[in-house]
């Protein structure tokens, strides 16, 4: 189960798996002109860390795929 927050309105959602995650923060980020400008990952204490690597692993596939549909990185370089 993943926790999303919009701070700023306080919205929540519950989401059951990566797909339902994704498409939870492309929602969110379509009331601020499809980005979203912070992200700040919290875990419960006893969650296992192979959860986690999954997670992570997940989140690289779905970095990667929006990535080639842009044509270029999400994540500029300084």
């Amino acid at each position: 189960m993943i926790e999303l927050r919009d701070m700023t309105d306080n919205r929540v959602a519950l989401c059951g798996d990566m797909q339902e995650f994704q498409q939870k923060m492309e929602e969110f980020a379509e009331d601020y002109g499809g980005s979203v400008d912070e992200v700040v990952w919290k875990k419960q204490d006893n969650l296992p860390e192979h959860y986690m690597d999954a997670i992570r692993l997940e989140m690289a596939k779905m970095q990667a795929q929006i990535e080639e549909e842009l044509g270029e990185a999400l994540i500029k370089e300084s």
